[in-house]
């Protein structure tokens, strides 16, 4: 497997979420992604958190885009439809309101959400990729090369965008 199918868009739980928050907004499926959506949000946070320590510590332009476009990409797949849901859709106004959303999770939100995610392993594992091995391919190594990545990279660096095949920036 080369390194751009190891970030094929079906790779990516991310997208898997989204997806499932557009087919929840367009009210195809009824099950509410945002139990998913605040996880995968916390996990980003710390994976930002270790963004900036890197961009501190090696203080480069590239891991300064990454960090931009990690801001931008979350924006978009996570934090959106999370207001979205919460503030759109819900009507939460207060913290105490945001709390009784929390408890308002239903079970089957919870049971989609477990399923969803082992088929996403599922699939990782039908198509050879090792879940473990992405994790720190994206985390440790700062492999960032996403589809949603690319199109940033391929926005703010036109001329250089074929290093990001060859290169780990």
């Amino acid at each position: 497997m080369n390194n751009y199918d190891n970030y094929r868009l079906d790779y990516v739980f991310s997208y898997w979420i989204f997806l499932w928050f557009v087919l929840y907004y367009l009210k195809i499926v009824k099950y509410s992604p945002l139990f998913l959506l605040l996880i995968a949000l916390v996990e980003n946070v710390f994976i930002f958190i270790y963004l900036i320590f890197i961009f501190i510590i090696e203080n480069s332009y590239y891991n300064f885009f990454k960090l931009f476009a990690f801001i931008i990409i979350n924006f978009f797949i996570k934090i959106l439809p999370i207001y979205y849901i919460i503030k759109i859709e819900n009507n939460v106004k207060t913290i105490e309101d945001f709390i009784n959303l929390l408890k308002s999770i239903k079970l089957n939100d919870i049971i989609i959400s477990f399923f969803l995610f082992l088929t996403y392993v599922i699939w990782l594992f039908i198509n050879k990729v090792i879940f473990i091995d992405k994790k720190y391919h994206l985390i440790i190594e700062l492999q960032t090369s996403t589809p949603l990545y690319n199109i940033i990279y391929s926005i703010f660096n036109p001329k250089d965008y074929r290093l990001l095949s060859s290169h780990n920036i």
